[in-house]
C-alpha cells in the first residue's frame, strides 16, 4: 500500500510540473489576431494632384472618364488604414429637375510604410427635394498588401448633410469575396 502512495504522489508532482511548465509556455506565445476590427477616420483635402476627367455631354448630364485623386492625406483610429490615397474614377451625372445625381465607379489604394491596400468601391450622391433625396455615401472594398496580406478592410462613409465626415472601416482578417455567377434571366 505504501508502494502506491509513493507512486500516486510522484504522479501528482509530475502533473503539477507538467501543467505549470504547460502555462509559462502559453504565456510566453503571441496573442492571437483579433479576427475583426473597427476604425474611424478622416480624409484630408487637397490631394497632392488632380487629374481632371475627359467629360462627354450627354442630354441632361456628363459622363466622366479618368478622374484622379492622387496622394490624399488618410488618417484612421488604426493605423493599418492610415497613409496616401489615390483615387481614380469614372462616373455620370445626371441634372434633376431642382437637384443633381452622380455616380461614380472608383479603384483606391492607400499606401503607408507597412503595406497597401487596394480595391473599388463605388461614390453617390444624390440631391433632390422634390424627390426627398440627399445622399452622400462612398464605400471601398480594400485587400492588404505586404504587412497587410490576409486581411480585408470595408470603408464607408455616410455623410451628413453638413458638417464633418467620418469614415468608418471594418478590418477582417479574411479573402476578398469573389463576385457571384450573374443572375440567369429566363
Amino acid at each position: 500500500m505504501k508502494g502506491s502512495s509513493i507512486t500516486i504522489t510522484a504522479a501528482i508532482a509530475v502533473g503539477l510540473m507538467v501543467s505549470s511548465s504547460v502555462g509559462v509556455t502559453a504565456q510566453d506565445e503571441e496573442p492571437e489576431a483579433e479576427p475583426a476590427a473597427y476604425a474611424t477616420g478622416t480624409i484630408g483635402w487637397p490631394p497632392a494632384e488632380i487629374v481632371e476627367p475627359e467629360v462627354e455631354p450627354l442630354p441632361g448630364g456628363n459622363d466622366e472618364r479618368g478622374l484622379m485623386l492622387v496622394d490624399l492625406p488618410v488618417e484612421f483610429s488604426d493605423p493599418r488604414l492610415s497613409g496616401l490615397l489615390t483615387i481614380s474614377g469614372n462616373g455620370t451625372t445626371r441634372e434633376l429637375a431642382d437637384g443633381r445625381a452622380w455616380i461614380e465607379s472608383r479603384t483606391h489604394r492607400i499606401v503607408n510604410d507597412d503595406g497597401a491596400w487596394a480595391g473599388s468601391g463605388t461614390l453617390v450622391r444624390a440631391s433632390s427635394d422634390a424627390l426627398g433625396l440627399g445622399v452622400d455615401q462612398q464605400s471601398m472594398l480594400l485587400v492588404g498588401e505586404d504587412a497587410y496580406e490576409g486581411l480585408i478592410a470595408y470603408v464607408f462613409l455616410d455623410a451628413p448633410p453638413e458638417g464633418e465626415s467620418t469614415w468608418e472601416a471594418l478590418i477582417l482578417e479574411a479573402e476578398q469575396p469573389q463576385l457571384p455567377d450573374p443572375v440567369a434571366v429566363e
